[in-house]
Protein backbone atom coordinates (compact mmCIF):
# COMPACT_ATOMS: atom_id res chain seq x y z
CA UNK A 1 0.00 0.00 0.00
CA UNK A 2 2.92 2.55 0.89
CA UNK A 3 4.59 1.31 -2.33
CA UNK A 4 1.53 2.86 -4.61
CA UNK A 5 2.69 6.32 -6.46
CA UNK A 6 0.44 9.04 -5.81
CA UNK A 7 -1.42 9.79 -8.84
CA UNK A 8 -2.60 5.85 -8.43
CA UNK A 9 -4.11 6.50 -5.46
CA UNK A 10 -5.74 9.88 -6.58
CA UNK A 11 -7.01 7.89 -8.99
CA UNK A 12 -8.48 5.13 -6.22
CA UNK A 13 -9.61 8.01 -3.59
CA UNK A 14 -11.72 10.02 -6.93
CA UNK A 15 -13.71 7.09 -7.36
CA UNK A 16 -14.93 7.28 -4.15
CA UNK A 17 -18.35 8.62 -3.65
CA UNK A 18 -18.92 7.81 0.52
CA UNK A 19 -18.40 10.53 2.57
CA UNK A 20 -17.36 8.04 5.39
CA UNK A 21 -15.12 6.04 2.76
CA UNK A 22 -13.51 9.48 2.06
CA UNK A 23 -13.00 9.82 5.91
CA UNK A 24 -10.96 6.28 6.64
CA UNK A 25 -8.65 6.71 3.84
CA UNK A 26 -7.79 10.34 5.23
CA UNK A 27 -6.73 7.58 8.17
CA UNK A 28 -4.62 5.02 6.25
CA UNK A 29 -1.36 6.72 5.93
CA UNK A 30 -0.45 10.36 4.91
CA UNK A 31 -0.67 9.76 0.66
CA UNK A 32 -4.40 8.34 1.03
CA UNK A 33 -5.14 11.67 3.39
CA UNK A 34 -3.52 14.10 0.78
CA UNK A 35 -6.10 12.54 -1.67
CA UNK A 36 -8.90 12.15 0.09
CA UNK A 37 -9.16 15.34 2.37
CA UNK A 38 -9.53 17.67 -0.21
CA UNK A 39 -12.57 15.64 -1.82
CA UNK A 40 -14.04 15.02 1.50
CA UNK A 41 -14.30 18.96 2.46
CA UNK A 42 -14.81 19.70 -1.43
CA UNK A 43 -18.53 19.87 -0.89
CA UNK A 44 -19.80 19.31 2.96
CA UNK A 45 -23.54 18.44 3.34
CA UNK A 46 -25.15 20.86 5.22
CA UNK A 47 -28.38 20.01 5.37
CA UNK A 48 -29.22 20.22 8.96
CA UNK A 49 -29.05 22.73 11.66
CA UNK A 50 -27.11 19.42 13.59
CA UNK A 51 -24.35 18.96 10.64
CA UNK A 52 -24.26 22.35 10.10
CA UNK A 53 -23.26 23.38 13.61
CA UNK A 54 -20.50 20.22 13.73
CA UNK A 55 -19.22 22.22 10.67
CA UNK A 56 -18.83 25.73 11.93
CA UNK A 57 -17.31 24.18 15.09
CA UNK A 58 -14.68 22.30 13.07
CA UNK A 59 -13.66 25.35 11.10
CA UNK A 60 -12.69 26.88 14.52
CA UNK A 61 -10.99 23.56 16.17
CA UNK A 62 -9.63 21.57 13.55
CA UNK A 63 -6.17 21.99 12.03
CA UNK A 64 -4.74 19.76 9.28
CA UNK A 65 -2.45 17.52 11.39
CA UNK A 66 0.06 17.51 8.46
CA UNK A 67 0.06 20.99 6.85
CA UNK A 68 -1.10 23.06 9.62
CA UNK A 69 -3.26 24.51 7.47
CA UNK A 70 -7.12 23.97 8.02
CA UNK A 71 -9.38 22.23 6.01
CA UNK A 72 -11.62 24.69 4.95
CA UNK A 73 -9.07 25.71 2.16
CA UNK A 74 -10.57 22.37 0.08
CA UNK A 75 -14.18 23.44 0.41
CA UNK A 76 -15.00 24.52 -3.16
CA UNK A 77 -19.14 23.98 -2.74
CA UNK A 78 -21.48 25.61 -0.01
CA UNK A 79 -24.95 25.25 0.05
CA UNK A 80 -26.16 27.55 3.19
CA UNK A 81 -29.85 26.73 4.06
CA UNK A 82 -31.29 24.90 6.89
CA UNK A 83 -30.30 27.19 9.98
CA UNK A 84 -30.73 30.56 11.55
CA UNK A 85 -27.15 31.72 10.22
CA UNK A 86 -25.83 34.59 11.67
CA UNK A 87 -23.85 37.40 10.14
CA UNK A 88 -21.00 36.79 12.74
CA UNK A 89 -21.30 33.09 12.07
CA UNK A 90 -21.36 33.95 7.82
CA UNK A 91 -18.09 36.08 7.79
CA UNK A 92 -16.39 33.64 9.86
CA UNK A 93 -17.05 30.60 7.11
CA UNK A 94 -16.36 33.39 4.17
CA UNK A 95 -12.77 33.87 6.08
CA UNK A 96 -12.17 30.57 6.39
CA UNK A 97 -13.31 28.91 2.91
CA UNK A 98 -11.07 31.17 0.92
CA UNK A 99 -11.20 29.12 -2.06
CA UNK A 100 -14.70 28.86 -2.38
CA UNK A 101 -15.69 28.24 -6.15
CA UNK A 102 -19.68 28.03 -6.06
CA UNK A 103 -21.90 29.36 -3.20
CA UNK A 104 -26.04 29.50 -2.49
CA UNK A 105 -27.50 31.24 0.11
CA UNK A 106 -31.41 30.37 1.41
CA UNK A 107 -31.33 32.37 4.40
CA UNK A 108 -32.75 35.74 5.03
CA UNK A 109 -30.69 35.69 8.23
CA UNK A 110 -27.65 36.83 6.41
CA UNK A 111 -27.66 40.71 6.06
CA UNK A 112 -26.25 42.76 2.74
CA UNK A 113 -23.89 43.78 6.41
CA UNK A 114 -21.99 40.62 5.96
CA UNK A 115 -22.75 40.09 2.28
CA UNK A 116 -20.81 42.70 1.34
CA UNK A 117 -17.83 41.36 2.80
CA UNK A 118 -18.50 37.92 0.58
CA UNK A 119 -16.54 39.35 -2.68
CA UNK A 120 -13.22 40.06 -0.90
CA UNK A 121 -12.89 36.64 0.80
CA UNK A 122 -14.39 34.61 -1.95
CA UNK A 123 -13.02 36.34 -5.12
CA UNK A 124 -12.90 32.76 -7.12
CA UNK A 125 -16.27 32.60 -7.46
CA UNK A 126 -17.87 31.20 -10.32
CA UNK A 127 -21.63 30.58 -9.06
CA UNK A 128 -23.66 32.73 -6.82
CA UNK A 129 -27.21 32.03 -6.25
CA UNK A 130 -28.77 34.06 -3.50
CA UNK A 131 -32.84 33.37 -2.52
CA UNK A 132 -34.64 35.91 -0.54
CA UNK A 133 -31.17 37.80 -0.23
CA UNK A 134 -31.27 41.50 0.96
CA UNK A 135 -28.06 41.98 -1.07
CA UNK A 136 -27.73 46.06 -2.07
CA UNK A 137 -26.19 48.04 -5.11
CA UNK A 138 -23.10 48.17 -3.02
CA UNK A 139 -22.91 44.55 -2.84
CA UNK A 140 -23.22 44.06 -6.53
CA UNK A 141 -20.93 46.45 -7.08
CA UNK A 142 -18.11 44.93 -5.09
CA UNK A 143 -19.00 41.27 -6.65
CA UNK A 144 -18.31 43.38 -9.93
CA UNK A 145 -15.29 44.52 -8.37
CA UNK A 146 -13.44 41.19 -7.57
CA UNK A 147 -15.13 38.11 -9.01
CA UNK A 148 -13.98 38.14 -12.14
CA UNK A 149 -14.74 34.65 -12.60
CA UNK A 150 -18.27 34.61 -12.33
CA UNK A 151 -20.60 33.30 -14.81
CA UNK A 152 -23.69 31.87 -13.06
CA UNK A 153 -25.52 34.26 -10.84
CA UNK A 154 -29.30 34.00 -9.33
CA UNK A 155 -30.74 36.84 -7.75
CA UNK A 156 -34.32 34.91 -6.63
CA UNK A 157 -36.81 36.94 -4.39
CA UNK A 158 -34.31 40.28 -4.02
CA UNK A 159 -36.37 42.74 -3.59
CA UNK A 160 -33.77 45.25 -2.67
CA UNK A 161 -32.18 45.62 -6.45
CA UNK A 162 -30.86 48.66 -7.70
CA UNK A 163 -31.58 50.34 -10.84
CA UNK A 164 -27.78 49.73 -11.83
CA UNK A 165 -27.39 45.52 -10.52
CA UNK A 166 -25.96 44.77 -13.88
CA UNK A 167 -23.88 47.34 -15.45
CA UNK A 168 -22.39 46.42 -12.46
CA UNK A 169 -21.17 43.60 -13.47
CA UNK A 170 -20.10 43.68 -16.64
CA UNK A 171 -16.49 42.68 -15.80
CA UNK A 172 -18.01 39.10 -14.75
CA UNK A 173 -18.01 36.67 -17.46
CA UNK A 174 -21.66 35.78 -16.93
CA UNK A 175 -23.03 32.85 -19.02
CA UNK A 176 -26.30 32.15 -16.71
CA UNK A 177 -28.75 34.80 -15.38
CA UNK A 178 -31.72 34.26 -13.75
CA UNK A 179 -34.11 36.91 -12.48
CA UNK A 180 -36.46 35.57 -10.04
CA UNK A 181 -39.12 37.50 -8.69
CA UNK A 182 -37.11 40.96 -7.96
CA UNK A 183 -40.61 42.55 -6.97
CA UNK A 184 -43.92 42.93 -7.19
CA UNK A 185 -44.06 45.61 -9.19
CA UNK A 186 -41.07 47.01 -10.90
CA UNK A 187 -40.34 50.94 -11.54
CA UNK A 188 -40.26 52.30 -15.16
CA UNK A 189 -36.84 53.68 -14.23
CA UNK A 190 -35.74 50.06 -12.90
CA UNK A 191 -36.83 48.48 -15.87
CA UNK A 192 -35.51 51.23 -18.41
CA UNK A 193 -32.16 50.59 -16.55
CA UNK A 194 -31.99 46.81 -16.57
CA UNK A 195 -33.51 46.81 -19.98
CA UNK A 196 -30.89 48.81 -21.29
CA UNK A 197 -28.05 47.07 -19.12
CA UNK A 198 -28.89 43.48 -20.35
CA UNK A 199 -29.03 43.92 -23.68
CA UNK A 200 -25.20 46.07 -23.94
CA UNK A 201 -22.98 44.19 -25.76
CA UNK A 202 -20.45 44.40 -22.87
CA UNK A 203 -23.32 42.80 -20.45
CA UNK A 204 -24.82 40.05 -23.03
CA UNK A 205 -22.15 38.95 -24.95
CA UNK A 206 -21.55 36.33 -23.23
CA UNK A 207 -25.03 35.12 -22.10
CA UNK A 208 -26.25 31.55 -22.89
CA UNK A 209 -28.63 30.74 -20.61
CA UNK A 210 -31.31 34.01 -19.30
CA UNK A 211 -33.93 32.41 -16.54
CA UNK A 212 -36.81 35.32 -16.35
CA UNK A 213 -39.52 34.79 -13.42
CA UNK A 214 -41.31 38.01 -12.49
CA UNK A 215 -44.06 38.69 -11.26
CA UNK A 216 -47.72 38.79 -12.94
CA UNK A 217 -47.79 42.48 -12.61
CA UNK A 218 -44.28 42.75 -14.41
CA UNK A 219 -44.54 40.77 -17.15
CA UNK A 220 -44.04 43.87 -19.64
CA UNK A 221 -40.73 43.90 -18.39
CA UNK A 222 -40.13 40.63 -20.31
CA UNK A 223 -41.78 41.89 -23.50
CA UNK A 224 -39.86 45.31 -23.62
CA UNK A 225 -36.88 43.56 -22.93
CA UNK A 226 -37.33 41.15 -25.80
CA UNK A 227 -38.23 43.52 -28.19
CA UNK A 228 -35.20 45.71 -27.36
CA UNK A 229 -33.10 42.28 -27.87
CA UNK A 230 -35.02 41.51 -31.19
CA UNK A 231 -35.13 45.69 -32.75
CA UNK A 232 -31.71 46.41 -31.53
CA UNK A 233 -29.29 46.92 -34.21
CA UNK A 234 -26.18 45.03 -32.13
CA UNK A 235 -27.07 41.69 -32.15
CA UNK A 236 -26.95 41.10 -28.70
CA UNK A 237 -27.57 37.76 -26.61
CA UNK A 238 -25.79 36.31 -30.20
CA UNK A 239 -24.76 33.38 -27.89
CA UNK A 240 -27.88 32.27 -26.41
CA UNK A 241 -28.36 28.40 -26.27
CA UNK A 242 -31.35 28.37 -23.67
CA UNK A 243 -34.61 30.91 -23.11
CA UNK A 244 -36.60 30.09 -19.75
CA UNK A 245 -39.43 32.50 -19.05
CA UNK A 246 -41.96 31.27 -16.67
CA UNK A 247 -45.75 32.50 -15.77
CA UNK A 248 -45.78 33.92 -19.84
CA UNK A 249 -49.51 34.62 -20.75
CA UNK A 250 -49.89 34.27 -24.39
CA UNK A 251 -53.56 35.86 -24.56
CA UNK A 252 -51.80 39.13 -22.48
CA UNK A 253 -50.33 41.01 -25.67
CA UNK A 254 -51.64 41.98 -28.65
CA UNK A 255 -47.75 42.54 -30.47
CA UNK A 256 -46.16 39.17 -29.30
CA UNK A 257 -42.54 39.69 -28.79
CA UNK A 258 -41.51 36.23 -27.93
CA UNK A 259 -42.69 34.99 -31.16
CA UNK A 260 -40.94 38.02 -33.08
CA UNK A 261 -38.16 37.37 -30.64
CA UNK A 262 -38.40 33.28 -31.59
CA UNK A 263 -38.39 33.94 -35.05
CA UNK A 264 -35.20 36.20 -34.99
CA UNK A 265 -33.50 33.63 -33.28
CA UNK A 266 -33.76 30.90 -36.79
CA UNK A 267 -30.28 29.66 -37.22
CA UNK A 268 -28.91 30.57 -34.04
CA UNK A 269 -27.47 29.16 -31.44
CA UNK A 270 -30.79 29.29 -29.43
CA UNK A 271 -31.44 25.31 -28.78
CA UNK A 272 -33.97 25.36 -25.63
CA UNK A 273 -36.90 26.92 -24.91
CA UNK A 274 -38.52 26.72 -21.43
CA UNK A 275 -42.36 28.17 -20.98
CA UNK A 276 -43.07 27.06 -17.10
CA UNK A 277 -46.61 27.85 -15.78
CA UNK A 278 -47.30 29.68 -19.42
CA UNK A 279 -51.06 30.74 -20.04
CA UNK A 280 -53.18 29.89 -23.36
CA UNK A 281 -50.03 28.50 -25.03
CA UNK A 282 -51.73 26.50 -27.81
CA UNK A 283 -52.32 29.50 -29.74
CA UNK A 284 -47.88 30.41 -29.48
CA UNK A 285 -46.74 27.59 -31.57
CA UNK A 286 -48.75 29.00 -34.93
CA UNK A 287 -48.32 27.14 -38.50
CA UNK A 288 -46.46 29.62 -39.67
CA UNK A 289 -43.51 29.78 -36.89
CA UNK A 290 -40.58 27.70 -37.82
CA UNK A 291 -37.68 27.56 -35.07
CA UNK A 292 -34.93 25.78 -34.61
CA UNK A 293 -35.48 24.13 -31.25
CA UNK A 294 -34.32 20.68 -29.70
CA UNK A 295 -35.47 20.99 -26.90
CA UNK A 296 -38.65 22.74 -25.87
CA UNK A 297 -40.34 22.59 -21.96
CA UNK A 298 -44.18 23.45 -21.12
CA UNK A 299 -44.11 22.25 -17.49
CA UNK A 300 -47.54 23.29 -15.81
CA UNK A 301 -48.59 25.34 -18.46
CA UNK A 302 -52.61 25.30 -19.27
CA UNK A 303 -54.44 25.00 -22.39
CA UNK A 304 -51.71 22.94 -23.47
CA UNK A 305 -53.86 20.63 -26.00
CA UNK A 306 -52.51 17.65 -28.57
CA UNK A 307 -53.20 19.57 -31.60
CA UNK A 308 -51.06 22.31 -30.33
CA UNK A 309 -48.21 19.44 -29.52
CA UNK A 310 -48.46 17.94 -33.17
CA UNK A 311 -48.32 21.25 -34.90
CA UNK A 312 -44.83 21.90 -32.84
CA UNK A 313 -43.53 18.83 -33.05
CA UNK A 314 -44.69 18.14 -36.89
CA UNK A 315 -44.25 22.05 -38.16
CA UNK A 316 -42.73 24.45 -35.78
CA UNK A 317 -39.88 22.46 -34.83
CA UNK A 318 -38.74 19.84 -37.47
CA UNK A 319 -35.14 19.62 -35.44
CA UNK A 320 -36.92 18.92 -31.80
CA UNK A 321 -35.90 15.96 -30.06
CA UNK A 322 -37.77 16.19 -26.57
CA UNK A 323 -40.68 18.20 -24.84
CA UNK A 324 -41.30 18.10 -21.02
CA UNK A 325 -45.12 18.46 -20.39
CA UNK A 326 -45.23 17.82 -16.85
CA UNK A 327 -48.72 19.19 -14.76
CA UNK A 328 -50.18 19.52 -18.86
CA UNK A 329 -52.65 17.26 -18.33
CA UNK A 330 -51.90 15.27 -21.44
CA UNK A 331 -53.26 11.54 -21.61
CA UNK A 332 -51.58 9.08 -23.96
CA UNK A 333 -54.85 8.08 -25.88
CA UNK A 334 -54.46 12.15 -27.07
CA UNK A 335 -51.60 10.70 -28.35
CA UNK A 336 -52.15 7.41 -29.28
CA UNK A 337 -49.30 6.73 -31.79
CA UNK A 338 -46.85 7.79 -29.00
CA UNK A 339 -48.11 5.98 -26.15
CA UNK A 340 -45.87 3.04 -26.29
CA UNK A 341 -43.26 5.99 -26.01
CA UNK A 342 -44.40 8.53 -23.88
CA UNK A 343 -43.23 8.85 -20.09
CA UNK A 344 -45.43 8.47 -17.34
CA UNK A 345 -45.25 11.23 -14.77
CA UNK A 346 -45.51 7.92 -12.39
CA UNK A 347 -46.30 4.42 -12.43
CA UNK A 348 -50.30 4.71 -11.17
CA UNK A 349 -50.96 7.93 -13.19
CA UNK A 350 -51.82 8.63 -17.38
CA UNK A 351 -50.37 11.84 -17.92
CA UNK A 352 -47.50 12.06 -20.14
CA UNK A 353 -44.86 14.50 -18.32
CA UNK A 354 -42.09 13.69 -21.48
CA UNK A 355 -41.91 12.80 -25.18
CA UNK A 356 -38.54 11.29 -25.96
CA UNK A 357 -36.96 11.25 -29.79
CA UNK A 358 -38.58 8.35 -30.35
CA UNK A 359 -42.02 9.20 -28.93
CA UNK A 360 -41.58 12.96 -31.48
CA UNK A 361 -40.86 10.88 -34.29
CA UNK A 362 -43.88 8.92 -34.34
CA UNK A 363 -45.81 12.07 -34.10
CA UNK A 364 -44.16 12.97 -36.78
CA UNK A 365 -44.29 9.89 -38.84
CA UNK A 366 -48.39 10.10 -38.47
CA UNK A 367 -48.96 13.36 -39.48
CA UNK A 368 -51.09 16.22 -38.48
CA UNK A 369 -54.32 14.70 -38.11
Amino acid sequence: MTQLPQEIISLIVWHLTSKSDLYNCTLVNYAFHHAANPLLWNKPALDSDDTTQRFIACLKATQDPFTGRASAQHVRDLALSHRRWTDTDFIFVMQQTCHLETLSILSRHITDTSLRLLPRHSPRLHTLKLYGSSVSQFTIDALGQHCHQLTHLTLSHCRNLGPDTFSALTRCPLTYLAIEHPGPGLTATFEKKVIHDLTCPAFGDGLRHLVLDVHSSSLGFIHRLLYLATTSHRNVWHGLVSLTIAGYDHSNTNHDCLVVFLQSRRRSSLKHLHLLRAKHIDTLFNSSLTLDLTHVSLIHSSNVNERAIRRLVCQCCPMLQSMDLLGCQLTPAMLPEASSSCHMQCETMTTVHRLDEDAINKIRQAGMN
